[in-house]
């Protein structure tokens, strides 16, 4: 039943020490003194017998324990949990870009991250929520402006919004992603809308937020904020789709902007009132 790793030296097995560390080929006491253990007292047999057998049992308890250790799978710990997430993150988005989301698979996935399909699996359901999720980290990390020098009034803090969103709406690997997007919208209609609407609120929430960051406000800053959105984002998003130049968009953003600033000015949508 137990693997023999220790033996009782005489000094000790006589007076009842503890045994003494060998390795798993180290001779028993009792074996290689039978003739004068048989001898002793029964008492101190008995003892020599106990002493062996906790010996041996603890031996094998920790040859058990550190095959455990060294098995153990599963989940990182937590403190390491986030670098999965972003290994499994970033092959995601390099795959997709590189082969389009139809040639990607989650094995493909996390093969490049090196994860396990188990822990790929442990936060995405499949595809389209790896997908997702790159999505929504992308409009999640999206940088802030830099703050003003000064603090705005409301058609500054629009105009700097605006920039900003157009800005990041331009770079080459969000409207290849947007590509990807539109591309999915045949075979997967919901996974596509699932996707534009993360972008779309993100951006919405992005200017709603400048809105707020000030005493003059609109009557209604949601619907100014849907409205600008609408005037600024989509059209020059569009064309980025369909193959214009990203550069020459982005030359001609601010010249955007304050295209949209003028038509909802015009509207009336930038009278604001401050609060008493």
């Amino acid at each position: 039943m137990f693997t023999t790793c220790f033996s009782l030296e005489s000094s000790g097995a006589e007076s009842g020490g503890q045994p003494t560390q060998q390795g798993a080929a180290a001779p028993c006491y009792i074996g290689s003194h039978a003739s004068c253990w048989r001898e002793r007292p029964c008492s101190e047999q008995l003892n020599d017998i106990v002493q062996l057998l906790k010996a041996q049992v603890a031996c094998n308890v920790s040859s058990m324990k550190a095959v455990k250790q060294k098995s153990k799978g599963g989940r990182p710990p937590p403190d390491k949990a986030g670098d999965v997430d972003r290994r499994l993150l970033d092959a995601a988005l390099q795959l997709f870009l590189e082969r389009g989301f139809e040639h990607t698979s989650c094995d493909d996935i996390a093969r490049l991250a090196g994860a396990g399909k188990a822990s790929l699996y442990a936060r995405y359901a499949n595809k389209d929520a790896i997908f997702e999720a790159v999505i929504r980290r992308d409009v999640q990390t999206q940088p802030l402006p830099a703050a003003p020098s000064a603090p705005l009034d409301l058609e500054g803090r629009l105009r700097l919004a605006g920039r900003g969103i157009l800005a990041h709406a331009l770079q080459p690997q969000t409207v290849a992603m947007m590509r990807l997007v539109v591309g999915t919208s045949i075979r997967a209609p919901e996974l596509a809308a699932e996707v534009n609407r993360i972008g779309w609120e993100g951006g919405l929430q992005r200017v709603r937020m400048a809105i707020l960051d000030g005493p003059d406000q609109p009557a209604d800053p949601s619907a100014l904020a849907g409205h600008f959105v609408d005037l600024v984002f989509a059209p020059h998003q569009l064309r980025a789709l369909l193959g214009e130049h990203p550069a020459r968009l982005i030359d001609s953003a601010a010249e955007r902007v304050e295209w949209a600033l003028g038509l909802l000015s015009a509207a009336g949508q930038l009278k604001t009132k401050r609060p008493r």
